[in-house]
């Protein structure tokens, strides 16, 4: 309940936000004259869909809170000895880490978008290409290995061979090279 007055209050504060930019805009000329890295660009009112604003609010509290969400998670399974030591905990908390840098990203576009007027830079869109490329492959291949190592607990479980759990050596091996194939197919996507 919370939530949806949160969204609700976010929604009419922004929409008040685009009526009266819109009003004051028209009142004068219709065009906006905005500098970016020295020039000058013009954009319109009719550039950009009635209540942009609004959606990009709602974004903008939505991204903010799943990363926060995110983190809290992160550090409430650190934190806790008991939890940290099992090894599959580790791998949700290597799951739901690319997660919180895309909604934190997120996060910062939406908010630089609402400031802006929509108009973005080559480097605030190529940050948010890197962090989807770099969330999308690591919870794909990261999920893969889960499903991996899940698959091969079933089997053994099945044969009723007992099984030890995973080294966190293990876990944290696989981890990183996940990670690090992901920063690396990331990094190639935007050069």
């Amino acid at each position: 309940m919370y939530l949806l007055k949160i969204l609700f209050t976010t929604t009419i504060l922004l929409s008040n936000i685009n009526t009266t930019a819109n009003a004051s805009s028209t009142a004068g000329n219709n065009n906006n004259d905005i500098v970016i890295d020295g020039e000058e660009k013009t954009t319109t009112d009719s550039s950009w869909p009635m209540g942009w604003k609004t959606i990009r609010g709602i974004s903008f509290v939505t991204h903010a809170m799943a990363t926060v969400v995110a983190v809290f998670f992160c550090i409430a399974i650190l934190t806790n000895s008991n939890t940290r030591g099992k090894s599959y905990n580790l791998y949700l908390v290597c799951l739901v880490f690319p997660d919180a840098i895309l909604n934190g990203n997120r996060t910062i576009v939406s908010i630089y978008d609402i400031l802006r007027d929509g108009i973005r830079s080559a480097s605030i869109t190529q940050s948010a290409v890197w962090c989807w490329f770099y969330s999308t492959s690591c919870n794909f291949w990261l999920g893969a290995v889960v499903a991996y190592e899940v698959n091969n607990l079933v089997h053994k479980s099945y044969r009723r061979i007992r099984v030890p759990p995973l080294s966190l050596l293990k876990v944290g091996l696989q981890a990183l090279a996940v990670h690090l194939a992901a920063i690396l197919l990331a990094t190639w996507s935007i050069v």
